[in-house]
């Protein structure tokens, strides 16, 4: 179950596919998609000239890159009929919004392309064959790789917040899947970088191939040679992908004892209201349906005061337990 954005039918400016997830901003007039609970603050525009003092010295941006993004917003605001599959997410860079003015701060980006080089496959002539066959499938094709590469960042002041792990997720349930069929995605980590690969490992990735020598860093960098870690995670259909996504729960700390007493949880707005219960780090599969039918449900094996909720919590409740006492588990950010 995706959140259904708020907008009147009349005024909304983009084609009627992305109504359920994309929202206008009137303010800025370009389109977001709020990222899933509990980090509905922060969203996923279009970039903006502005932006550029932050990105240039993170990475360099291909000089086309404005060109197909003002294709898509083309694209996304024809309103006849239906518009088909878009070959980009164009929505990539995560900004948070502040109350009470609606201040906008950017945080980052979160790019999604055309698998371009599988360096995993060790034949080169196989290799090269992949790439362009991967590259010349027509927009829509459900076999075509999508990699977030190393195309993704945000400021060191928001890490440890789940907020990339939410955007991730978010790119792929409420743009990528329904709006570019894409069924297969890739992702590359250095081997250090254990806080990206524990991003998409939550994201329901595996681990798939560690290349020696895979990236060879230019002269003015060091001239250096890495290693890269590559994860994939992929569909076989669309009904696959939706099992995959489960909705956050938005529990608010209400009362709050420490340790041995447990924690009180105000669930009223998810009263009567069906959610997958989801062990998040897969390790231990662990996911049921569950109804949740009181004010409150109470939680006495904690083992230490709970501050946050939602990306990085797993509710380890079975449906006999709904209504009386079950166990709430901390898992890693």
């Amino acid at each position: 179950m995706m959140p259904k954005p708020t907008h009147s039918s009349e005024n909304y400016p983009y084609n009627s596919r992305y109504a359920d997830t994309v929202q206008y901003n009137s303010e800025t007039d370009e389109p977001f998609i709020a990222l899933l609970a509990p980090y509905s603050n922060i969203r996923l525009t279009p970039p903006r000239l502005d932006d550029t003092n932050e990105i240039l010295p993170l990475m360099n941006i291909p000089e086309t890159e404005s060109k197909t993004n003002e294709n898509a917003m083309v694209h996304m605001s024809n309103t006849d009929g239906d518009v088909g599959f878009l070959d980009l997410a164009p929505l990539r860079h995560i900004r948070e919004v502040a109350p009470p003015d609606g201040t906008e701060t950017f945080l980052g980006y979160i790019g999604l392309i055309r698998e371009s080089a599988f360096c995993e496959i060790k034949d080169q002539e196989t290799r090269a064959a992949m790439v362009n066959a991967n590259m010349n499938l027509p927009p829509g094709d459900p076999d075509i790789v999508w990699t977030f590469g190393g195309r993704y960042y945000l400021r060191p002041t928001h890490h440890g917040r789940g907020i990339m792990t939410a955007a991730i997720k978010t790119m792929i349930d409420l743009w990528a899947t329904p709006h570019m069929n894409a069924h297969r995605f890739y992702a590359a980590t250095f081997p250090e970088n254990i806080g990206s690969q524990k991003v998409f490992l939550k994201n329901g990735f595996e681990i798939v191939d560690r290349v020696v020598g895979a990236v060879q860093f230019p002269e003015s960098k060091g001239g250096h040679i890495k290693d890269s870690i590559i994860l994939h995670i992929e569909f076989e259909n669309q009904n696959q992908a939706e099992e995959n996504s489960f909705e956050y729960l938005s529990a608010n700390v209400v009362l709050s004892s420490t340790r041995d007493n447990g924690v009180r949880f105000d669930l009223s707005e998810l009263i009567g209201r069906s959610f997958i219960i989801s062990n998040f780090d897969r390790k231990y599969p662990f996911e049921k349906y569950v109804r949740i039918e009181l004010l409150f449900l109470e939680f006495e094996t904690c083992s230490e005061e709970i501050v946050a909720y939602g990306c990085g919590f797993g509710f380890a409740a079975t449906s006999d337990e709904v209504g009386g006492k079950g166990a709430m588990k901390k898992q890693n950010q």
